[in-house]
């Protein structure tokens, strides 16, 4: 027999077990990849939630406010101290959006009892399918989403600073008028240098301290810049 008559051809069963084989493996595999691509999905988007959360601190370092949008963070706004842009991009890379392209919900005034006292900075990405199931009712389709709450402790913190330099001042104030001959000072530089260091007449914005409306005691005008306003800041 020839070379050639030896030579044949798949049979139709070996030709179907093929196919289902191929199929079998098929499926093991699609699914798989999926879930690889949904796994660095969800890593990417951490990431870059980090990121923005470390950017919206240096934002508010630079300009006591928190940004509106989170395009405030690489676009002057036109806010006093700007200093960006914040987040560090690559080409065509949109921070705005998480990695399904889909934009983040971002809500600065947040507040995490439920109630009407804003105290965090929620940032939410809707996850691979781009559907915000928070109130789905299983688990399982909640993990679909990723939520960063952001505390406000970066206005706490500066908060609490001044409440301590303002114990102080306070403090200063009261030995002042203790004095025969003087009455409660008016304002911070009747303090300085004799009962407290320079360092202790403006606040973490850049404020002079100033005498409270109708009270003896000296306060911080808060962010805003505005006395008599709801972000005044008293001692302890």
């Amino acid at each position: 027999m020839t070379q050639r008559g030896k030579e044949r051809g798949f049979s139709l069963i070996e030709v179907v077990v093929m196919v289902a084989i191929l199929a079998l493996m098929a499926g093991i595999a699609i699914p798989l990849i999926g879930t690889s691509l949904r796994i660095k999905g969800k890593e990417a988007t951490r990431e870059e939630m980090g990121n923005i959360e470390t950017a919206i601190n240096m934002y508010y370092q630079d300009t006591t406010e928190l940004p509106s949008t989170l395009a405030d963070l690489n676009t002057d706004p036109g806010v006093s101290g700007w200093d960006g842009p914040y987040m560090t991009t690559q080409p065509n890379d949109d921070y705005t959006k998480d990695a399904w392209q889909k934009s983040y919900y971002y809500d600065p005034s947040y507040d995490t009892t439920g109630g009407s006292t804003p105290n965090s900075i929620l940032l939410y990405s809707y996850g691979h399918n781009g559907q915000d199931d928070s109130n789905s009712g299983t688990s399982l389709d909640y993990n679909n989403d990723l939520i960063r709450v952001i505390s406000y402790n970066m206005i706490r913190e500066r908060k609490e600073r001044v409440r301590d330099e303002l114990d102080k001042v306070n403090a200063a104030a009261e030995e002042y008028d203790n004095v025969p001959g003087n009455s409660y000072p008016t304002q911070i530089s009747d303090l300085v240098p004799a009962y407290i260091g320079v360092t202790y007449q403006s606040d973490e914005w850049g404020n002079n301290y100033v005498k409270k409306t109708g009270a003896n005691q000296f306060i911080s005008i808060g962010p805003d810049g505005t006395q008599d306003t709801a972000d005044d800041i008293g001692p302890h």
